[in-house]
């Protein structure tokens, strides 16, 4: 009984541990894909010119 709620209580923390990251990871991605699209544009421009 206690094991079972042990690891039930396991997979939660990890379940959210492994959320947790993938929504650091977006707001990263998010955040910096604004300035990556911005240089981006500069670089097209550039090449266009």
């Amino acid at each position: 009984m206690y094991l079972e709620y042990y690891s039930i209580k396991r997979f939660f923390f990890l379940s959210f541990l492994k959320n947790f990251v993938i929504f650091l990871l977006l707001a990263l991605f998010v955040s910096f894909g604004g300035v990556g699209t911005h240089f981006l544009h500069l670089k097209l421009i550039f090449l266009r010119g």
